[in-house]
């Protein structure tokens, strides 16, 4: 075991630099440690306790802060795609490349010390550079475990400017905290780059003497839009749960359009399908893709 300072500093310092370890611990010692498992290395020259996630102990290496798809990834938030490299923010001005590394640069004052884009600015980033669905799908996973508030997003949009400051801002105004999960928002998402409008989120209904909760509702024409995720759904009691749901729908004059991951691959011709619906005399039926 190495030194109890050694590993005070690290638990502190989260990574620290060859020289400071050294001037702690001989050679020969950091090459046990490493061997052991004692150590790791995030980065040429650089060491950090094992149990530090990488992705953070590379940001304190690189004297950045992890952001964008990164951050989001590591406070936990939901993403469609992880990212296939690590992405870091530096100061503006300084040149530096690194490989498998997403380079972004700010004039902003960057908390070193946490090493990580809070909550907040982490939205921010991926508003301002991911596509609408997945920037809604980081947001509102943000809004609904209640670490931020909708009112907090919209100012801090309000205020950026320069590139991606738009998008974000569109990303602000239609972000939720009703959506239930990452599904539920690519479904929203899909409708509002298709322009379906009269939607309702976690419209209650009655029906059947019971009351449903469900994704989303055309209340006019007496619509329901249901996202079916596998995970919810998978086993037999879930199945025939579902059935009684739907049918108790369908008796009280509610057609139910129901959306899989497959129907959102192509946004377009899932909203050209409910736009073909709403224009219809309404009937009571099911409907799956």
């Amino acid at each position: 075991m190495f030194p109890s300072d050694v590993w005070e500093s690290l638990h502190r310092a989260t990574c620290l630099p060859a020289r400071d370890v050294l001037a702690q611990l001989g050679a020969a010692q950091l090459k046990q440690a490493l061997a052991a498992g004692l150590l790791e290395c995030p980065a040429p020259g650089w060491y950090a306790l094992p149990r530090v996630r990488p992705t953070l102990a590379l940001a304190k290496a690189r004297r950045a802060v992890l952001s964008h798809q990164s951050a989001a990834e590591h406070h936990g938030l939901d993403l469609i795609t992880r990212p296939g490299a690590v992405h870091l923010t530096v100061p503006r001005g300084r040149n530096q490349r690194d490989k498998d590394v997403v380079l972004h640069r700010t004039s902003d004052r960057l908390d070193l010390r946490a090493g990580v884009t809070d909550v907040l600015e982490t939205v921010l980033d991926c508003a301002r550079t991911l596509p609408f669905a997945e920037a809604l799908v980081v947001a509102d996973s943000a809004l609904r475990d209640r670490r931020i508030t909708g009112e907090e997003l919209q100012r801090a949009a309000d205020r950026l400017t320069g590139r991606g400051a738009r998008m974000a801002r569109r990303v602000a105004r239609w972000a939720s905290a009703l959506s239930g999960s990452a599904m539920e928002t690519l479904v929203r998402a899909a409708m509002i780059e298709g322009r379906v409008t009269g939607w309702v989120e976690q419209h209650l209904i009655e029906a059947g003497g019971v009351r449903h909760r469900t994704d989303f509702a055309f209340p006019a024409r007496r619509v329901v839009v249901e996202a079916e995720g596998y995970a919810f759904h998978a086993g037999v009691r879930e199945f025939a749960n579902d059935c009684a749901r739907y049918n108790r729908l369908v008796a009280a004059g509610w057609t139910v359009v129901r959306v899989t991951w497959r129907d959102l691959d192509d946004p377009e011709r899932l909203c050209a399908l409910l736009r073909t619906v709403l224009r219809r005399r309404p009937r009571p039926q099911v409907l799956t893709l």
